[in-house]
C-alpha cells in the first residue's frame, strides 16, 4: 500500500459487504503520508503500542493527539492528517465505504 510506503511492514485489508477492515503494523519510527479517506468514515483502535495523529485543516493548521493501547479516534471524509509510532505499535481500522482506491494523498507541503 503506497500510503505507508515501505515504512510499515504488514498491512492487511477485509472487505465485508460495504464495510473494510485493515489491520496494520506501524514499525518504531514509520509515518503515514499526508492523506483524506475519501468518501469513507472510519474508526481506528489502538491494539497495542502508541501512534500519534496530526490533523490538519484547510488552512494549514493542525494539532496531534497520541493514542495508546485501547483508545480510538475516528476519521470522516474532511478529515486530513498523517498516522505515525515512535516505539511501534498495532492499529485495526473499520471503513465504511471501503476505502481502497479512494484515498487522497498530499505531498509534504500541500
Amino acid at each position: 500500500m503506497s500510503l505507508y510506503a515501505s515504512n510499515v511492514r504488514t498491512v492487511e485489508f477485509l472487505e465485508v459487504g460495504a464495510k473494510e477492515v485493515v489491520r496494520i503494523k506501524h514499525p518504531p519510527g514509520s509515518r503515514s503520508l499526508k492523506h483524506n479517506h475519501g468518501k469513507s468514515y472510519g474508526f481506528t483502535v489502538v491494539l497495542s503500542g502508541e501512534v500519534y495523529e496530526i490533523c490538519y485543516d484547510l488552512g494549514g493548521a493542525l494539532v496531534e493527539v497520541i493514542y495508546r493501547a485501547g483508545e480510538w479516534f475516528m476519521e470522516t471524509p474532511n478529515t486530513i492528517h498523517v498516522v505515525g509510532s515512535v516505539n511501534g505499535a498495532v492499529t485495526l481500522h473499520f471503513y465504511s465505504p471501503p476505502i481502497t482506491g479512494t484515498m487522497t494523498t498530499y505531498d509534504k507541503d500541500e
